[in-house]
């Protein structure tokens, strides 16, 4: 089972409450799909024909550059909407949706999606309400990494993306995430973000598993991100 961490930047009533509104929709109108860890969702170019949001489990969503380079744009966690706004526009899917972790989606179809727009203003306003809030986040956190060290963007994107997943050795919260993903999260190099991990883990922050990050001193990285302002 996956989890978000609670952190000073998420988790308040407001943000709570559009969550809440916009799972109980998609969960009414929608119907369950279970995604495998790395399990494509849609990719960029697909025709959009439903929405979905995370009811657990985390997707990322990606572009794939002229180079053929993945760009990570954002990743969704539990009862956050998403692949809506193509559907709304009439547009081929933007980004490629792919599950991070076992995952579970709502989907949504396009008719039901639009219908339950239409006869439900509190639904559209809190999925307006999130992406506002999402897109204000996303600006104000970029330049912010770009002006700070390797180590401080690696530890901002473990803090952002820590879950609390069964998988870990300990309660501690974990993050499911490849060097490489972090790495275009953080707009580094996949070898930058392993030279930060090792450096983390020899500092006893971090612990190295074979398919996530475990966050076993999370005080320790905050009181970090902390000196380095």
């Amino acid at each position: 089972m996956l989890t978000r961490t609670a952190g000073p930047r998420h988790g308040s009533a407001t943000e709570a409450e559009w969550r809440a509104t916009i799972a109980k929709a998609f969960a009414d109108v929608g119907f369950e799909r279970r995604a495998a860890r790395r399990e494509s969702i849609y990719l960029q170019g697909d025709p959009a024909t439903a929405a979905f949001a995370v009811k657990s489990g985390c997707v990322e969503l990606a572009r794939s550059s002229s180079s053929g380079r993945e760009v990570t744009h954002v990743v969704h966690f539990n009862d956050e909407a998403f692949g809506f706004a193509d559907l709304l526009l009439g547009k081929p899917r933007t980004f490629n949706a792919t599950a991070l972790a076992d995952t579970v989606i709502w989907v949504v179809p396009a008719q039901p999606f639009m219908g339950l727009l239409d006869r439900d203003p509190g639904v559209t306003r809190a999925m307006l309400s999130m992406v506002l809030y999402r897109n204000m986040t996303l600006a104000e956190r970029k330049p912010q990494l770009m002006g700070t060290s390797a180590e401080r963007r690696v530890v901002a994107a473990l803090e952002r993306f820590a879950v609390v997943s069964s998988e870990a050795s300990e309660d501690v919260p974990v993050v499911k995430l490849t060097h490489e993903q972090i790495g275009r999260l953080c707009h580094l190099t996949r070898q930058t973000v392993t030279g930060v991990l090792a450096k983390l883990t020899d500092q006893g922050l971090l612990r190295i598993r074979s398919r996530h990050v475990e966050l076993i001193d999370l005080a320790g990285l905050r009181e970090m991100m902390d000196l380095a302002d």
